[in-house]
């Protein structure tokens, strides 16, 4: 069920990085790059690359390249011991009956540090070892009826720090499918 309708399987490799300020406030950076690509900002503070971008997979070593000129300093974090987690195939339902709640689960999660779960605008983060998420009914009935996609993200993290900056670098895999809720 690895898809988004007609056969078209979704799964996707990526690099990742945050930056943080000590009040936890997110910290948007000049340069973001990672084996030489820029990365892509998705919200404040928060980068990411993947394979569709052209992240090469052929090496597990990536090598993030962080730079902040009003901060003068910029940090660059070879990780080459970071393997990519990696998803088991989705085996959730495809629809979601009317006043139900709904359970995304897929078949294991293995390397990862935490697990993020989404469903349309629902999401958690649970450990490592998850394979589970359950969405209560008047969660998935605050959607409304439509067509979501539901995804599921396995993260490995290393630390770093850019001043008083703190940063974080990872890999992830994710899996995604459609649901329809009713």
């Amino acid at each position: 069920m690895d898809d988004l309708g007609g056969g078209v399987p979704v799964s996707a490799y990526s690099a990742r990085a945050s930056f943080t300020a000590p009040d936890g406030s997110p910290v948007e950076m000049d340069t973001v790059r990672v084996n030489g690509l820029d990365m892509v900002q998705v919200i404040a503070g928060q980068y990411v690359a993947t394979d569709v971008m052209g992240l090469d997979l052929s090496t597990e070593e990536l090598v993030w390249v962080a730079g902040d000129a009003d901060a003068g300093s910029d940090i660059t974090e070879p990780v080459n011991d970071l393997v990519y987690p990696s998803v088991g195939v989705i085996t959730s339902a495809d629809t979601v009956p009317d006043g139900a709640g709904y359970t995304l689960t897929c078949d294991g999660v293995s390397g990862a540090d935490s697990v993020v779960f989404v469903l349309g605008s629902l999401q958690r983060t649970l450990a490592g070892n998850v394979a589970t998420c359950t969405f209560s009914a008047a969660e998935v009935q605050g959607l409304g009826a439509e067509l979501y996609m539901a995804s599921i993200t396995a993260l490995r993290v290393r630390h770093g720090t850019i001043g008083e900056v703190a940063c974080r670098f990872g890999k992830g895999y994710t899996r995604s499918v459609m649901i329809l809720v009713e």
